[in-house]
């Protein structure tokens, strides 16, 4: 799970709904795959890790500006993401050495050279890693 469906998460722990999405094209999927039908506006297209093309600001202040009213609009009918507890929470590292100083905090338990797991009473432990 990356980052939106992390917040997500969070927000959903305080029964608040992510209403809507803003970023790539990417992130708007992953917003529907996830979230159901939650409002999204992609304003750049990724095409590597530093690398996209986006909309001119004016635009896309525009677009996120009609977005966040659709949103507002629908706010009662988007359900918060609720996980109930308890949650695994299970990290692949990008290199060894981050399992290594991950792998002596109490709770976690070491499943290979670079993936690391939880269990957490609540979704706002999920970041205590």
């Amino acid at each position: 799970m990356g980052e939106l469906g992390q917040t997500a998460v969070i927000a959903g722990h305080f029964k608040v709904p992510v209403v809507l999405v803003s970023g790539d094209e990417a992130v708007a999927q992953e917003a529907h795959a996830l979230l159901g039908d939650v409002e999204t506006v992609a304003v750049k297209r990724g095409f590597g890790r530093f690398h996209a093309r986006c909309l001119h600001p004016r635009r896309a202040q525009l677009m996120i500006r009609e977005g966040a009213k659709r949103a507002v609009k629908r706010c009662k009918e988007i359900k918060p993401y609720v996980v109930a507890p308890p949650i695994e929470i299970k990290l692949e590292l990008a290199t060894t050495d981050l399992a290594d100083a991950l792998a002596d905090h109490d709770g976690v338990r070491r499943l290979d050279a670079r993936t690391v797991v939880k269990i957490v009473s609540s979704a706002l432990h999920a970041i205590d890693f």
